[in-house]
């Protein structure tokens, strides 16, 4: 007996339901996949803004009083925008935190907190930032310094 019309039809439609229902699945895997990469990649990237930022404190803390140092912070990070902010040591920490944060594809925000060597004033922001060290206190960016 050959199949009718309207069981191929039927049959065609369950393939093609099939087939969708793969081919979304397999996109959302590969989307997943992309951001999670793409996650990973700026966390890499904001260590190694740490990192600078955190070797350029440390460079001035080496150094003696009067020092002063220009240095650079890009605007974004793989097209992210990120913040810093920096906390002042207080009475359970006695050297500054750094934290540098950004938010991803999926809006969520992503922090990365970092020890500095001593205490330090100021903040760092995208573009040139000033550094100074007078009277054994790091500044950055601040007009009034110790």
């Amino acid at each position: 007996m050959e199949p009718t019309k309207g069981q191929v039809s039927a049959e065609f439609i369950g393939v093609l339901t099939i087939m969708f229902l793969i081919l979304t699945v397999f996109s959302v895997v590969i989307l997943n996949k992309t951001l999670e990469l793409q996650d990973e990649k700026n966390w890499n990237r904001l260590t190694q803004l740490g990192g600078l930022i955190a070797s350029e404190i440390q460079l001035a803390d080496t150094m003696h009083d009067g020092f002063s140092r220009r240095f650079w912070i890009p605007y974004n990070i793989e097209g992210y925008t990120f913040g810093t902010v920096i906390y002042p040591a207080d009475a359970t920490r006695n050297k500054s935190t750094i934290q540098i944060f950004y938010t991803n594809a999926l809006n969520q925000t992503v922090p990365y907190s970092l020890n500095l060597p001593r205490e330090v004033k100021g903040n760092v922001t995208p573009g040139f930032n000033n550094l100074t060290k007078r009277e054994n206190t790091i500044c950055i960016n601040t007009v009034s310094c110790p």
